[in-house]
């Protein structure tokens, strides 16, 4: 059961990139981003509907029930 568990953990190990290497590749996808002028961390939203009215709106909603609104809210 131990030697289970220690495969289990050296397999994760393996799988999990170099703290160094996934750093590089996350600073390379940044750059890359804003020379194609993309907001890599916004800091504003656009907000369409008030939670209130969210609520009002979708409310009637069943769980895993779909409606294909298209709507932001923060």
């Amino acid at each position: 059961m131990a030697s289970a568990q220690t495969t289990e953990k050296k397999i994760d190990r393996e799988s999990e990139p170099d703290p160094n290497e996934y750093y590089k590749l996350r600073l390379m996808y940044v750059q890359n981003a804003k020379k194609e002028g993309k907001t890599v961390y916004p800091h504003k939203y656009h907000v369409s509907i008030s939670l209130r009215d969210f609520i009002e709106k979708y409310g009637y909603l069943k769980n895993e029930e779909i409606n294909q609104d298209s709507v932001s809210v923060a």
